[in-house]
């Protein structure tokens, strides 16, 4: 017994170490990362607040709802972004990092619709109104740069076939995309 007395040590040690360990990774493990805090401005340029009539906005703020984004929606916060008299629907970087730090987001979610469709006659299009693709930009504060530009279509082509995306599935995309992208 006292020859095996230095291995019982040894196991005891190595086993309380790796207990210890693993004790110490799941408490990481546990710690969740805050969610990003994400404020959509207006997409039309002749909207006024409350942007109730928006859909493009209103449907983004709902994929991001369902991808667990922190949505700034409050009128507390819009009331420090109104103060600045910006065109909400083209913004620069700059006046992206003053409405980011009034309000406290990490991303800023803006772009431009110029009309809902453009007629195009003749060719195959069966139908001869074709809608204009989206232009979506996100701005990130703590990069201080724009990490997503995207025009974005509401419909897609494959080949002979058409597809229309829904304006749900549309706001949803573009959440997808961004927390694909680590936010």
């Amino acid at each position: 017994m006292k020859r095996n007395f230095p291995i019982l040590i040894l196991l005891f040690s190595i086993f309380l170490f790796d207990s210890s360990f693993a004790q110490i990774s799941s408490q990481e493990k546990s710690i969740e990362k805050k969610p990003t805090s994400v404020i959509v401005m207006p997409f039309f340029i002749d909207e006024r607040y409350p942007y109730s009539s928006d859909e493009i906005r209103q449907y983004l703020m709902w994929g991001f709802y369902q991808r667990r984004f922190n949505v700034i929606s409050d009128d507390s916060s819009w009331s420090k972004v109104l103060v600045f008299d910006y065109q909400l629907s083209n913004i620069s970087s700059e006046m992206a990092d003053s409405i980011a730090n009034a309000v406290n987001a990490d991303l800023i979610i803006y772009g431009t619709v110029n009309s809902a469709a453009k007629y195009r006659p003749g060719g195959i299009y069966t139908n001869p109104y074709v809608p204009n693709p989206i232009l979506i930009k996100a701005y990130d504060k703590k990069k201080k740069s724009i990490v997503f530009f995207e025009r974005m279509d509401f419909v897609e082509h494959w080949g002979l076939f058409t597809t229309n995306i829904s304006l749900q599935d549309f706001g949803f995309r573009i959440a997808t995309k961004l927390s694909e992208l680590g936010y």
